[in-house]
């Protein structure tokens, strides 16, 4: 288990989770990143991402209220017994964060 570095407008948070949790969230963001370069005939379902351990994390995106991935945004959940963490941050950012989780891990 490692700690995933979470950029946030004003900080940072540091969440300790499994790295499958990381490939997984980070794999899924590629397969929606290239249903963006390569344009449906049709609507992107919502996505949603959850892990239940010592952490609930969440990661939901509706990615079709965004014109390009360069500009979606996506809304994460931590939560605790002791505390709830709700935030949207651009994707661009979140995507960024993995792959430094990868790259240093």
């Amino acid at each position: 288990m490692g700690k995933l570095k979470i950029q946030l407008t004003d900080g940072t948070i540091e969440v300790t989770v499994p790295e499958t949790v990381v490939q997984e969230l980070d794999r899924q963001i590629r397969e929606l990143w290239q249903k963006y370069q390569f344009p449906l005939p049709h609507k992107i379902p919502p996505w949603e991402y959850q892990h239940q351990g010592e952490i609930f994390l969440e990661v939901f995106g509706n990615l079709n209220s965004w014109a390009n991935p360069m500009s979606a945004k996506i809304l994460l959940t931590i939560r605790t017994d002791r505390l709830r963490l709700i935030y949207e941050l651009p994707l661009t950012q979140f995507r960024q964060d993995l792959q430094d989780y990868s790259s240093h891990g």
